[in-house]
């Protein structure tokens, strides 16, 4: 898999989330995913079907985690909490692999 298609990817994944969301991540990383997406990518996001159950990228699920750490949490708290399960889900890869 290629960056190019997973910024394409998260972007399909962007354009079905609620503005509020979109609006927060910067203007410069947008432009740099839309510059860098495939021209290939063809949009398969079911947006009636949560994200879980698809078949997303694991390059893009990096791409969404960074937003989501970056723009997304609102208090330290919760920013300590998904780095800590983040670090979790790193460990537990590496000891299924």
């Amino acid at each position: 898999m290629n960056m190019g298609y997973a910024y394409a990817e998260v972007l399909e994944i962007l354009g079905n989330m609620n503005p509020v969301y979109v609006n927060k991540i910067p203007e410069k990383l947008m432009q740099q995913m839309k510059d860098g997406a495939s021209k290939d990518y063809v949009n398969h996001i079911d947006e009636n079907i949560d994200l879980a159950e698809q078949n997303i990228s694991e390059e893009a699920l990096n791409i969404l985690a960074i937003i989501n750490l970056k723009y997304w949490v609102e208090t330290e708290e919760e920013r300590r909490e998904l780095i800590k399960l983040y670090s979790q889900n790193d460990t537990d890869e590496l000891k299924n692999s």
